[in-house]
């Protein structure tokens, strides 16, 4: 006999507004999943 998991909801924290978190954001010179670890962005053709 197999016992299934109970199934949890998920949940949301609220962490902050959207205008705090992303205040000091800022344009990176290293890219991420698109392309290989530390690719610099000024040797990526953007179209």
């Amino acid at each position: 006999m197999t016992i299934k998991a109970t199934y949890e909801r998920p949940t949301f924290k609220k962490v902050g507004s959207i205008e705090a978190i992303t205040k000091s954001t800022a344009v990176g010179r290293r890219l991420d999943a698109a392309f290989a670890n530390n690719t610099p962005l000024a040797e990526v053709t953007l179209s």
